[in-house]
């Protein structure tokens, strides 16, 4: 346990040596510098109040239609799909057949 502790105070010790050599480093600013970074601040901010609602916001980005289908009808549709792929299939390899078929 004792182990763990020294860690964390070796941590903290580094830590503190860092920031003290930031601050040290650091130049104070001139009056005009400091006037110059809050207007570059101010005009990065947005106006909170003023936000259209989320329900606009939201609404627009949904253009695209959704089609619901419900379980039964979509294997009726898969069920129609896959007959249909057979009977092409049967019509592709025996077409002379059932044409002989129905004029006769």
């Amino acid at each position: 346990m004792k182990h763990n502790t020294k860690e964390t105070e070796d941590q903290a010790d580094e830590l503190r040596r860092i920031f003290v050599e930031l601050e040290n480093s650091v130049e104070p600013m001139e009056p005009n510098e400091r006037e110059d970074t809050e207007n570059h601040h101010k005009g990065d901010e947005m106006d909170l109040l003023n936000l259209p609602p989320r329900k606009e916001v939201h609404d627009q980005n949904s253009k695209r239609p959704k089609l619901k289908m419900s379980r039964s009808l979509f294997r009726l549709t898969i069920v129609v799909i896959f007959l249909f792929c057979i009977l092409a299939g049967v019509y592709f390899i025996w077409q002379d057949e059932i044409m002989l078929f129905f004029t006769s």
